[in-house]
C-alpha cells in the first residue's frame, strides 16, 4: 500500500528536476532498482509503471538513459511471464508519453527494442501497443495515446502492415462508441478533469479513475494538472487542428491505406 504514495512523492521531485537534478542523478540507479522490485510484485506493478510515467513526463532522457533499456526489458519480461491487461494498458500510456515528450522518442524506443531482439519493436506494436489502445477507455488517457501513436507512425521505414494497423488503431482512438452509436472522442475529451487521477474530495462520476484515501499523499500533490502533456490543447477546435497538423507529414502514405483519409476527414471536419 505504500508504493503508490511513494511514487506520488517522487513525481514531485521529478517535476522540480531543475532544483533536484544533482540529487536525482545520484539516486537514479537505486530508483530503477526499486522500480524493478515493485514491477515484480503483482500488487505494486501498476505503481511501478506510474513511476516510469513520471520519469518520462518530467525528466530529461540523459538523466535515465543508462537505465532505459533495462527498464523496458523488465516490463517485457513481466508481460511475458503473465498476461495482465491493466499492466499492458499502463505501459502503452507510459510509452505514449515517452515518444511524445522526447522529440526522438519513437526512434530511441525502436532502437532499444530491436537491440534486444531484431524486429521486436514491430512485434511489440502489433501484439501489445495497438491492441492496448483499444482497451484504453478514459478520455484523458486517450489524448496522449493519440499523439503518441502519430509519433510512432511518423517513423521512417515502418512496415506497410504495421502502418496500416496503426491507422486503424488511431481511428479507434479518435472515436468513442456510446449507446451503440459512434461518437467523436474530441466532443468529450476536454472536460477539465485531471489526467490519470481524480483528487480526493472531487466528484467521481462513472468512468473516472480514483485512488482510495490511504493511497493518497495530500502533501505530495502539485496543484496544477501536472500530467497533461499537451496543456495547450483544451478544446475541440484546437484538438482537431493539432491532429491535422501532426498528420500532415503522413498524407501521402495515409492515402495508400484504403478508407483512412476519408475516415479522418469525417472525424476531423
Amino acid at each position: 500500500g505504500e508504493v503508490p504514495g511513494l511514487v506520488r512523492l517522487l513525481r514531485v521531485f521529478f517535476a522540480k528536476v531543475g532544483v533536484f537534478r544533482s540529487l536525482l542523478q545520484q539516486v537514479m540507479p537505486n530508483l530503477f532498482e526499486r522500480f524493478q522490485q515493485a514491477l515484480a510484485n503483482k500488487q505494486s506493478a501498476s505503481a511501478a509503471i506510474g513511476l516510469l510515467c513520471a520519469a518520462f513526463r518530467f525528466l530529461p532522457f540523459e538523466l535515465y538513459c543508462n537505465h532505459f533499456q533495462a527498464a523496458l526489458a523488465a516490463c517485457l519480461s513481466r508481460l511475458e511471464s503473465i498476461k495482465i491487461i491493466e499492466l499492458e494498458k499502463d505501459l502503452v500510456v507510459a510509452l505514449s508519453i515517452f515518444v511524445k515528450v522526447h522529440q526522438d522518442g519513437a526512434a530511441v524506443l525502436r532502437l532499444a527494442l530491436n537491440q534486444r531482439k531484431e524486429g521486436l519493436f514491430e512485434h511489440f506494436l502489433m501484439e501489445v501497443w495497438l491492441p492496448g489502445t483499444a482497451r484504453i477507455q478514459l478520455l484523458q488517457r486517450r489524448k496522449i495515446c493519440i499523439f503518441g501513436l502519430i509519433r510512432v507512425m511518423q517513423l521512417p521505414q515502418l512496415p506497410a502492415a504495421v502502418f496500416e494497423a496503426s491507422c486503424h488503431a488511431l481511428l479507434r482512438l479518435l472515436r468513442l462508441r456510446q449507446a451503440g452509436h459512434p461518437v467523436l472522442i474530441f466532443e468529450e475529451i476536454f472536460n477539465n478533469r485531471p489526467l490519470f487521477l481524480c483528487k480526493k474530495g472531487e466528484g467521481i462520476t462513472p468512468g473516472d479513475e480514483f485512488q482510495v484515501a490511504y493511497n493518497h499523499l495530500e502533501q505530495a500533490e502539485l496543484k496544477e494538472d501536472i500530467w497533461d502533456v499537451l496543456p495547450e490543447i483544451q478544446d475541440v477546435t484546437t484538438a482537431k487542428v493539432a491532429v491535422k497538423q501532426a498528420l500532415a507529414p503522413l498524407q501521402e502514405v495515409l492515402s495508400k491505406v484504403e478508407g483512412v483519409v476519408q475516415a479522418l476527414e469525417l472525424i476531423l471536419s
